[in-house]
C-alpha cells in the first residue's frame, strides 16, 4: 500500500478467529509490502482500516 495514504492495500487480518482480506492505507513515510507486520490504529466510516508498521 502506498506511503501518506496514497494508494489502498490489502491486508491479512484474523477477526474473530476468522482470516479476512480487507482494504487498507498507511500513514507512514513509505510503502508497505507483503511481509510488513502491521498494526491498526483506526477503521474509518467506510470500513476502511488505517495501519502503521509495526516491527520499524
Amino acid at each position: 500500500m502506498g506511503a501518506n495514504r496514497s494508494k489502498i492495500g490489502k491486508v491479512s487480518i484474523t477477526v474473530q478467529g476468522s482470516l479476512r482480506e480487507l482494504d487498507a492505507l498507511t500513514d507512514e513515510d513509505m510503502d508497505l509490502v507483503m511481509g510488513n507486520v502491521i498494526r491498526v490504529k483506526e477503521v474509518t466510516d467506510n470500513g476502511i482500516l488505517i495501519v502503521e508498521l509495526l516491527n520499524k
